[in-house]
């Protein structure tokens, strides 16, 4: 009933077992810092937005678009927050 991977912990409504999780760039929240640290890895301005290029304690890459510029910098790190309601799990084999 709950599904656990690093920096992530959820009630879940699936038979016990291994799964994978997707989430979408939207589930990362960086407005409301979390247990879930990343490191800004490279940062893209890109007109009016700018893409973000964040490296999760675990490996795990995310790239995220903001309009307007961002005051973070390669190197820095932050905790972010997941919003798992929209989280899709698939059964590992």
């Amino acid at each position: 009933g709950i599904f656990t991977a690093p920096g992530i912990s959820c009630p879940v409504s699936v038979p016990d077992g291994p799964y994978r999780i997707m989430l979408r760039p939207d589930c990362l929240d960086v407005d409301h810092p979390g247990s879930y640290t990343l490191t800004v890895e490279d940062i893209s301005f890109r007109g009016s937005e700018t893409l973000v290029t964040f490296r999760a304690e675990d490996g795990t890459a995310w790239k995220k678009a903001f309009s307007g510029s961002v005051s973070w910098k390669r190197g820095d790190r932050i905790g972010a927050s997941l919003l798992i309601e929209e989280a899709i799990l698939f059964e590992s084999d």
